[in-house]
């Protein structure tokens, strides 16, 4: 009978030790999930409503860029005029074109090209 309580008490303990192993490794994941969220950096789109020539004039011009496209204008066209930045929360739309350099950096930053 000893023996019986034994392994019963053995298994007993065995199993409450799983499950606090498997209740931490969850808590651990769900933290993990919940500061990666932390971690994404929201931005804010501006669009690139300049003129198409001579870009390496005008795409550093912080008045160029818009938070909305001008009707008539889109993007995903084969083209090297730029078309939008996601410029970080933190910071403002100058300190982010200062931030690309240049003209070229900007340009190549952009995503897709615009029409």
């Amino acid at each position: 009978m000893y023996t019986q309580l034994k392994k019963g008490l053995s298994f007993a303990f065995a199993l409450a030790m799983a499950i606090m192993v498997s209740g931490n490794a969850y808590a651990t994941e769900k933290t993990e999930k919940e500061n990666k969220k932390e971690k994404v950096r929201a931005t804010t789109t501006y669009f690139y409503n300049g003129p198409s020539s001579s870009l390496n004039d005008h795409v550093a011009n912080p008045s160029n860029w818009n938070q909305n496209q001008q009707p008539g204008l889109s993007c995903d066209n084969p083209t090297q005029i730029p078309c939008s930045l996601e410029v970080p929360e933190d910071m403002t739309l100058n300190e982010y074109l200062e931030e690309l350099g240049s003209p070229q950096a900007i340009i190549d930053e952009s995503a897709k090209g615009r029409n």
